[in-house]
């Protein structure tokens, strides 16, 4: 922690005064660590010892230490009917149902799509639908860093691209991705690179060249990616790659779906457990990862809620995560009059269980992922100055 000699000031009087400005910086860091991420915002243009507290590394573990998961970063869908500016992005409180602006990164090109959060730090593609650039940024901070290319794919097209990022408790990170290439052969490929001090991407041999990545989480120390066969797509398995030892496990669905069209499925943390939810028609069903390690992880069966509202095609839901001990937050879509995205709640109490959840300053139609706000720096992360 840096230290500074605090400035005395006198009054009318002639004596010295001590003001807030004058406290030492670890009390400066503690208090500050423990603030809302919006209020921290706010401090940093207090004073220049409050924004150089910021950027001091103490601090940054600190706040990380003590930050949670509890906001989301709307991605806002730009098109001819979008209402959000472009040099801006939605950062929601669910909870207070605030909605702060933050000012977007400024990237080398015009569309850009998040594939994954952690720790705070968000991996970035372009919409071009290529593998590279992969971009490493804070949408906090504002910074970011182009990650390195991976031989042989600068050029290439690609039909599914997929990312995870993930860290473990020595301040080590990973990215993993599974792409598959746009063209006959449609060959399919899972890389990972280790953040630090390593700039080549490695090849990690898959199980099956059918199998098709289209979500992916970071938990317990493994990566998560939710599988489909791309010629039997109703053929479903959640793919575990361990951190450590960077060894595989699929863990294949209880049952084959056959109906069509196949029901929303999303990878969730709920109630410190990894979940799999299955939307479809008025039913949303939760199933449990359970296994301590890569290896023995296996799919249990867990509860089912009904939101009494019949779903179609062009009005339907998916889980976002957990509200509170008895609800949960929806993502919903409207095409039936103009493209429309909103939140609602879903209730396991009560006679009318589904409700409209309103926030307040959201983009028309949006995207949606988990955020843990932090201060960490990009180039921190591949120098190996957080470990």
């Amino acid at each position: 922690m840096a230290y500074f000699t605090p400035k005395k000031s006198t009054n009318y009087a002639g004596e010295i005064r001590t003001t807030i400005f004058d406290m030492p910086p670890e009390i400066v860091a503690d208090f500050m660590s423990r603030l809302p991420i919006e209020s921290i915002l706010a401090c940093k243009l207090v004073c220049s010892k409050w924004y150089s507290t910021t950027n001091d590394p103490y601090f940054i573990k600190l706040q990380l230490a003590r930050s949670s998961s509890n906001r989301l970063l709307l991605l806002p869908v730009q098109n001819k009917e979008s209402n959000f500016p472009r040099d801006h992005i939605p950062l929601v409180n669910i909870y207070e149902r605030i909605t702060r602006r933050i000012p977007v990164f400024k990237m080398p090109f015009i569309g850009i799509r998040f594939k994954c959060s952690h720790n705070g730090l968000v991996c970035v593609a372009s919409t071009n639908n290529k593998a590279d650039p992969l971009f490493l940024a804070n949408p906090i901070t504002g910074e970011d860093m182009t990650l390195p290319a991976s031989k042989g794919t600068s050029r290439c097209q690609l039909s599914s691209y997929t990312v995870c990022l993930g860290s473990d408790s020595s301040g080590q990170y990973k990215i993993v991705r599974h792409y598959i290439f746009r063209r006959r052969s449609k060959e399919s490929r899972l890389e990972i690179l280790s953040l630090v001090n390593d700039s080549t991407w490695r090849e990690i041999k898959l199980p099956s060249q059918e199998w098709q990545a289209y979500k992916a989480v970071f938990f317990g120390g493994a990566f998560f990616f939710f599988m489909t066969k791309t010629r039997r797509p109703y053929d479903i398995a959640v793919l575990a790659v361990d951190f450590q030892t960077e060894t595989l496990q699929e863990i294949v669905f209880p049952y084959v779906y056959v109906v069509s069209p196949r029901p929303f499925l999303e990878l969730v943390e709920i109630d410190g457990h990894l979940a799999v939810i299955e939307s479809e028609n008025c039913c949303m069903k939760v199933w449990i990862v359970c296994g301590t390690k890569v290896g023995d992880l296996y799919l249990r069966a867990g509860y089912k809620c009904c939101t009494k509202i019949h779903w179609d095609s062009k009005h339907y839901f998916r889980s976002v995560g957990r509200l509170d001990q008895h609800s949960y937050l929806l993502w919903h879509n409207n095409w039936k009059d103009a493209p429309t995205n909103r939140f609602a709640r879903l209730s396991d109490q009560g006679v009318s269980p589904c409700t409209q959840y309103e926030i307040p300053d959201l983009p028309r139609t949006f995207r949606t992922m988990w955020i843990t706000p932090s201060f960490l720096s990009p180039a921190a992360v591949v120098l190996g100055l957080t470990r």
